[in-house]
């Protein structure tokens, strides 16, 4: 039982330290790509959801490889006393890096919504018939995406969600009718 315990422990300890890595480092990640452009943006987010779609071993050897005692950050690593290679440490750092993904995509689409929410109500204030305009393409858009047919709030989709809240709470604009 105390092998099962001890087992059960270092799971929990890898998953909360990887998440919080995958927090502290993903969502300022998916903030700056969301609100910033700049040459090589595709490529920085192609990079950073690699993860994604390369089998778990290949990202495990490529891990290996990298992070090994004779890798290049490896072996500088190793230099300043630092290993990671089976570890607690190492599980955390294989953990976060398959999981970073899950985090930053859904994070940098919440983010683009707020910021075209944002701006399309400030468009709106400033602009009356920009506001009607936008008030219509929203209307339009909620229904080509189904929210009539939304009857479990978990069905909505977040980034559209976060683009009506934002309207409303800047512009007093109500949600479309469903």
């Amino acid at each position: 039982m105390t092998g099962f315990c001890s087992a059960v422990g270092v799971s929990l300890h890898v998953a909360c330290s990887a998440t919080v890595v995958i927090v502290l480092l993903g969502v300022p990640a998916a903030w700056m790509l969301a609100r910033s452009r700049f040459p090589g943006k595709s490529v920085i987010v192609a990079l950073l959801t690699v993860p994604l779609v390369l089998p778990p071993t290949v990202v495990g050897y490529f891990l290996v490889i990298l992070l090994g005692s004779r890798g290049p950050i490896g072996m500088w690593l190793a230099s300043a006393g630092v290993h990671f290679m089976f570890t607690q440490t190492g599980a955390t750092v294989a953990a976060a890096v398959g999981a970073f993904p899950l985090l930053l995509l859904p994070a940098k689409a919440a983010f683009e919504a707020l910021e075209q929410a944002r701006c399309e109500a400030i468009g709106a204030e400033e602009m009356a018939g920009v506001g009607a305009n936008l008030g219509a393409a929203i209307d339009d858009r909620c229904r080509r995406q189904g929210f009539d047919r939304v009857t479990q709030r978990e069905d909505e989709l977040l980034p559209e969600a976060l683009r009506l809240l934002a309207r409303e709470a800047i512009t007093g604009a109500p949600p479309p009718p469903s």
